[in-house]
C-alpha cells in the first residue's frame, strides 16, 4: 500500500514539475535571471515537497508514522506554498523583482527555517518511537515474569504457596508496566531464585521461600512508587 501511494506521489510530482516547466516558458517570453533564479526555487520547493512526501511516507512506516507525517507533511506544505507564493511575487512586483540578493537570501531563510523544523520532528518521532519501543519491552518482560509465577501457583507441588503466588501475580499484573526500573532485573532474579527453590527439596524451603515473596513484593512495591514519583516530575 506505502509503495503504492508514493508511486502515486512521484507520478504527481513529474508532472506538477512538468507543468510548471510549460507555464514558465508559455508566461516567461524573454527570460532573464530574475526569472530563472525564481523558477529554480520554485523547482526546489516542488522538488522537496514531493520528495520529502515519500521520504516522509518510507520513514514513518520504519518508526512511529502519526507525529512524523502529520509533522513533516505539514510544514513540507506550508514551506512549499511560501516559497512559490514569494517567487511569484518578487517576479511580478516591478520594486521587488530588482532586488536579486534580497529574493535569494529569503529563499534560503525559508529554507534553512524548513530544514531546522524538521529535524527537530524527526528527532521527536524517533524519541517517540524509542519510547514506546521501551515500552513494549517492558511490558513484554513483564508479562513473561507473570507466566513464570503463574507456572509455579499451577503446580500441585507448590499448592501451600499458591495464595502467596497469586498475590505476587496479582501485584505485577496491577503495577504500572509502562517503562522499565532499576528493580526489573532484580526482579527478575529473585522471580527466578524463586523458582529454583520451589522446585529443590532443601531443608529450610519454607523460609526462604516466604523471604523471597516479601522481596518480591516489596520490589513491585518499589517499582511503581519509582515510576509514579517519575511521571509526576519528582525524578
Amino acid at each position: 500500500m506505502g509503495g503504492r501511494r508514493n508511486i502515486i506521489t512521484a507520478v504527481i510530482g513529474a508532472f506538477v514539475i512538468a507543468l510548471t516547466f510549460v507555464l514558465y516558458f508559455l508566461i516567461v517570453r524573454n527570460p532573464e535571471i530574475m526569472d530563472w533564479i525564481g523558477l529554480i526555487f520554485i523547482l526546489i520547493a516542488e522538488i522537496s515537497l514531493f520528495g520529502g512526501l515519500i521520504a516522509t511516507d518510507i520513514k514513518a512506516r520504519q518508526s512511529t508514522g502519526v507525529m512524523l507525517r502529520s509533522g513533516a507533511y505539514s510544514v513540507l506544505i506550508v514551506y512549499t506554498a511560501v516559497a512559490v507564493i514569494l517567487s511569484i511575487l518578487f517576479l511580478s512586483v516591478p520594486g521587488l523583482r530588482d532586488d536579486i540578493r534580497l529574493f535569494i537570501a529569503v529563499q534560503i531563510v525559508i529554507i534553512a527555517v524548513t530544514a531546522i523544523i524538521l529535524l527537530l520532528i524527526i528527532a521527536g518521532s524517533r524519541a517517540v518511537a524509542n519510547s514506546n519501543k521501551a515500552a513494549e519491552q517492558s511490558v513484554s518482560s513483564m508479562y513473561g515474569l507473570m507466566n513464570k509465577v503463574m507456572a509455579m501457583k499451577d503446580d500441585s507441588k507448590n499448592l501451600q504457596y499458591s495464595d502467596s503466588l497469586g498475590k505476587i501475580y496479582e501485584a505485577i499484573k496491577y503495577s504500572d508496566l509502562s517503562s522499565a526500573t532499576a528493580q526489573d532485573d532484580a526482579l527478575s532474579d529473585k522471580i527466578i531464585k524463586l523458582e529454583s527453590i520451589l522446585s529443590s527439596d532443601i531443608d529450610d524451603k519454607t523460609e526462604k521461600v516466604t523471604q523471597i515473596i516479601n522481596d518480591i513484593l516489596l520490589l513491585v512495591k518499589q517499582k511503581t512508587a519509582d515510576l509514579k514519583a517519575r511521571k509526576s516530575g519528582v525524578i
